[in-house]
């Protein structure tokens, strides 16, 4: 018998016939990618210490300060080299800032898009807080503003201290940083920004601000206006911008706080005091230009008054308008809620509450303000607040002309100003109510508010504007009650019945 033939047979293979052409054996191909992944390891390490020679050539260390340096010099070629190399985007200096920040400080943008390409955190906190665009805000460079923003940097985002890139580009004054955040900023941080600026007296952003939308009746957390911070710091030509634009310069700091006036004053003082003249006169042009009384209405001012001694600020303006033969023709005469008669809808019972809203509340100036008092005869020289702003000159114990208030008594008095020898009257005049007998002093130059208030509302069915005041009466119908105006509130009318109850109250819309 035949001995059977012994078959060899290859792992793999199928016994009795040879491998296809073409199909590759598998511990060939195990040791071909071993040898792909060693060239491939090669060729990086190649390629990482290519970069490395290369920069040595330009006479760079493979270190993060050196790739701080070219952020900063703005060494593109070199920084693509260390990142080549393997050196990390965010990698930081010994100081703890990165290399994004670095290019942000240095207004590298086209770094800083390289640096973003290759993974940087837009938005890594510094030591003290900031980041890359609060950096940039801080250089004022627009373009390094602009590339961060179109790359996605926060522009809410506030350091330790509260500052944003929008608040720390006004204090430094930077306008075109200014035009490039302000448009995305929310309301209370254009309100901010503007506080800012007029701390800081910069006009320019001031005005910026203005347009962009920041109101000219801001308030800090102390309760101070972008008027009263001018003021305080005698910026006179910020102040200048800020009442054109509207702002109030008869309100007070708190409830019986100064005016921005009597701030300026302050500040002229304290530089008297301290003999530094250049303040002194600078807060005293201040002082002058926020007693000044306001121009004549212009062509477009809505005014709204019942005499020319009862000025309310119309719609658009804060302060007392001047009336004058060819002002008056531009106004709106407002009827007295005192003993008005009202025309009810025949599908409505007299209900206040429905048939009225708040306009406007005013604690209204007196119609005058004390120019100066004569060393010899104590003769008072005031200003009218209205009309041509005449000048009337009283005695004591004479009338002010064309008011209820008569000059009791006067003190003048003066403080040294400057070394040279010049003097700030800061005279004083006391003056009482004709029928409440009620008194009053008046300094210098300063407008005092009348105690009191004043409310403009509308009468909804026809449209109609009243002027009340407290304790004016007024019925609905023949057929009603009588209600009086108990007081008046920036935020209410408060009205009672007869017997005292409060009945109704009259709100804002």
């Amino acid at each position: 018998m035949p001995q059977a033939q012994q078959t060899t047979t290859r792992p793999g293979n199928t016994p009795g016939k040879s491998p296809a052409r073409g199909t590759t054996r598998p511990g060939v191909a195990l040791a071909a990618c071993f040898a792909a992944l060693l060239w491939l390891t090669a060729c990086g390490a190649d390629s990482g210490e290519r970069a490395i020679a290369q920069l040595a050539g330009r006479d760079y260390s493979f270190a993060p300060v050196e790739f701080h340096r070219a952020a900063r010099e703005g060494d593109a070629w070199a920084v693509s080299r260390f990142l080549d190399a393997g050196m990390a985007p965010d990698v930081t200096c010994p100081e703890g800032l990165t290399t994004l920040s670095a290019a942000a400080l240095a207004a590298r943008p086209d770094i800083i898009d390289t640096l973003i390409a290759a993974g940087a955190d837009i938005d890594a906190h510094q030591p003290g807080g900031r980041t890359p665009l609060l950096l940039a805000a801080e250089t004022g460079h627009s373009t390094t503003i602009q590339t961060l923003l179109a790359a996605g940097a926060n522009p809410d985002f506030r350091d330790p201290e509260g500052w944003t890139a929008l608040a720390i580009a006004t204090w430094h004054g930077h306008l075109a940083a200014i035009e490039l955040l302000a448009p995305e900023a929310p309301a209370s941080e254009l309100d901010s920004a503007l506080l800012l600026a007029s701390l800081a007296g910069n006009v320019a952003s001031t005005e910026l601000l203005l347009r962009a939308g920041a109101s000219v009746e801001a308030v800090d957390a102390e309760g101070r206006t972008p008027l009263m911070l001018a003021a305080r710091h005698a910026h006179a030509e910020t102040c200048r911008i800020l009442l054109e634009n509207g702002a109030n310069r008869f309100s007070v700091l708190g409830d019986n706080g100064p005016t921005p006036a009597q701030i300026a004053e302050s500040t002229m003082r304290e530089a008297i005091r301290e003999h530094d003249s250049e303040i002194a006169e600078k807060a005293r042009a201040t002082a002058d230009l926020l007693r000044r009384p306001p121009p004549a209405a212009g062509p477009s001012t809505v005014g709204l008054f019942q005499d020319p001694r009862d000025v309310i600020a119309g719609e658009e303006a804060s302060d007392p308008l001047a009336i004058d033969a060819a002002t008056e023709g531009r106004l709106r005469v407002v009827e007295s809620l005192d003993n008005a008669a009202f025309t009810l809808p025949a599908d409505r019972e007299p209900e206040p509450v429905d048939l009225f809203v708040l306009v406007e509340y005013r604690k209204r100036p007196l119609p005058f303000l004390l120019l100066s008092v004569h060393p010899e005869t104590s003769a008072a020289t005031f200003r009218q607040l209205h009309g041509q702003h005449h000048e009337i000159t009283v005695s004591p114990g004479e009338n002010i002309d064309d008011t209820p208030w008569t000059l009791v008594q006067s003190n003048h008095s003066t403080t040294p100003a400057k070394d040279d020898g010049t003097h700030i009257e800061t005279s004083t005049a006391l003056i009482r109510h004709g029928m409440s007998f009620a008194t009053v002093t008046l300094p210098v130059g300063r407008p005092v508010p009348a105690e009191e208030p004043v409310a403009l509302i509308r009468y909804l069915p026809d449209d109609r504007l009243l002027l009340a005041r407290p304790n004016h009466q007024f019925r609905l119908s023949n057929d009603s009650p009588t209600l009086t105006v108990e007081s008046i509130t920036a935020d209410a009318v408060v009205l009672v019945s007869q017997d005292g109850v409060i009945s109704h109250v009259i709100s804002r819309d």
